[in-house]
């Protein structure tokens, strides 16, 4: 088929797909023996995770396709459907994905993965090692990229043109990945990047001539390794010549807001060169999706810096804002528990049925169960929130500055989970242990 064919059918994919564009359910099946955790990938490449306990279910509300990853060591993935139904499942092999939809791609990338490895080696897993030189290395992505196209020639006649399209383009950006994420230590950065500045280029006017290259996590996020490789050689100003210059303009979208998204979790920042720096960037970006989402992080990023030097405040999923100290007088005279977590922490998800099981063993005490998220993305936590039975949306709070937060650096809280006492005489006892413990 040629090519103008090929991306003509995309055309009505993605046309078919956007007037479905209500939200949707994708529902996660955990068949195996023990509780896992996956993830997903939002539009800037952030993972989202999802902790499965065995014999149960987890709900993704999207509008569009999402790949889903195991957050094991072999990383294996699938592509869901909006009305999707997956199962997760364990063999010899490992545990895999299996989806109603989009069968046979699918099947493709589990038996991919299974004879010729994954494409998101984690640690010991992966066969580039750190003590190969450059050439060692060079030859093992290179011997890995010729095992992938040969399975992929074998096995093409049982995909669609579509689904062809997608599996090369998984395979050809596997190898921009592994190239550039794999830094050895023995090896300087700039000597990688300059090793491979050919094969980048080619790959990226690939891309933006369309050549078999549509764009899905894959693609964008070899795009972005490519970015983050050249960008250390350009100043601020330089960068939008360097994304204007290089990508075309779905890559362009996309490279400007995670640029800008990583400018709005930096902490160093201030917030004059925020604000005027998000100004300049949104005007580079024509997706109004991605300029919703920076706004709106920018705009929260402000209202937390009003807060910042009255202490320790929060935020509920209504907008109403509360000092902490003021939280804990409402509730004088009680027991006061205290649940710090993140949308992104996979041990604090993993706790939560316990959580549950202690608020209703003490449901008729006076203890007040109150939740708060170090989240920095308020729509990160209130989707997360949201999710989740187990958290009283009544006492459920976003703590401003997170991590950064007063009551945070006074308890010395380092990581989470944490628990907090707050006993009824305004005493507070820290507690360093894990609830399924």
């Amino acid at each position: 088929m040629k090519l103008n064919t090929v991306l003509f059918f995309l055309l009505l994919n993605s046309i078919a797909f956007s007037q479905k564009s209500m939200q949707s359910e994708i529902v996660i099946h955990n068949t195996c023996k023990n509780d896992i955790s996956v993830y997903y990938l939002d539009q800037l490449y952030y993972g989202k995770p999802l902790s499965i306990k065995k014999g149960k279910s987890e709900k993704v509300i999207t509008g569009k396709p999402l790949y889903i990853f195991i957050a094991d060591s072999n990383q294996h993935f699938i592509k869901a459907y909006p009305n999707d139904s997956v199962k997760v499942f364990e063999n010899k092999n490992g545990v895999f994905f299996k989806a109603k939809n989009n069968i046979n791609l699918n099947q493709f990338f589990n038996k991919l993965f299974v004879e010729v490895g994954t494409f998101r080696y984690i640690n010991k897993n992966t066969p580039i090692k750190s003590t190969m030189s450059l050439k060692q290395r060079d030859s093992v992505i290179a011997n890995l990229k010729t095992k992938r196209i040969l399975f992929f020639n074998t096995n093409k006649k049982y995909l669609n043109d579509i689904d062809c399209l997608e599996a090369i383009s998984a395979i050809e950006s596997a190898s921009i990945i592994e190239k550039l994420k794999l830094y050895s230590p023995g090896l300087n950065a700039d000597s990688i990047r300059n090793y491979y500045e050919d094969s980048l280029d080619t790959f990226i006017r690939r891309i933006n001539n369309g050549q078999n290259f549509p764009l899905n996590p894959f693609t964008e996020q070899a795009a972005l390794k490519i970015f983050e490789s050249k960008k250390f050689h350009y100043d601020t100003v330089n960068i939008y010549s360097l994304i204007n210059n290089s990508f075309d303009v779905n890559l362009k979208n996309f490279l400007f807001a995670r640029y800008l998204k990583e400018k709005i979790e930096d902490a160093e920042i201030s917030l004059d060169v925020l604000n005027k720096l998000g100004r300049t960037v949104m005007e580079n970006i024509s997706d109004s999706n991605f300029t919703q989402i920076l706004n709106e992080e920018i705009q929260f990023k402000n209202k937390q810096n009003q807060f910042s030097e009255k202490g320790s405040y929060l935020v509920d999923e209504n907008d109403r804002y509360i000092s902490f100290l003021d939280l804990i007088k409402i509730y004088k005279g009680n027991l006061i528990y205290i649940d710090f977590w993140a949308s992104w922490c996979i041990p604090c998800l993993n706790e939560f049925p316990a959580s549950q099981e202690l608020q209703s063993q003490y449901r008729t005490k006076k203890i007040i169960f109150i939740f708060l998220s170090v989240d920095n993305n308020k729509k990160n936590w209130l989707d997360r929130q949201n999710s989740l039975k187990e958290v009283n949306r009544k006492n459920s709070y976003l703590l401003l500055n997170g991590f950064r937060s007063e009551i945070v650096s006074q308890q010395k809280i380092k990581s989470i989970p944490r628990y907090m006492i707050v006993e009824k005489n305004g005493l507070i006892r820290l507690l360093d242990i894990l609830l399924t413990e």
